[in-house]
């Protein structure tokens, strides 16, 4: 689901919430961890922002990551996804749906 205009702030915070929903970790987790694990889950996470509008660079910030960081999550999440890795894309699907929940419960 591509955005067809910059999100908004609402958007770019809703995105930790609803990985966290998605992987059982807290956001704080996502936040401020640094575990493989977790990477992978706020690499998910970053990729399904920007597929949501946001920049590579918006989402570094928002997990709090160097924008490179932010940059190889998205890529590596992508090459995975252009792969059919079955994991990764219910992963992305997961945060996916929850997202949209979340927007839809906040602006619907």
């Amino acid at each position: 689901m591509k955005a067809t205009k910059v999100p908004t702030k609402n958007t770019l915070l809703a995105v930790p919430v609803a990985t966290a929903t998605a992987s059982n970790f807290s956001q704080d987790e996502l936040i401020e961890g640094k575990s493989h694990l977790i990477s992978r889950w706020v690499s998910i996470g970053m990729y399904v922002g920007t597929q949501f509008g946001a920049s590579a660079s918006d989402m570094a910030h928002v997990f709090k990551r160097s924008v490179a960081t932010g940059h190889q999550g998205v890529n590596r999440t992508k090459a995975r996804v252009a792969l059919n890795d079955a994991d990764v894309l219910k992963a992305v699907d997961n945060v996916s749906k929850e997202l949209q929940r979340i927007l839809d419960s906040n602006y619907g």
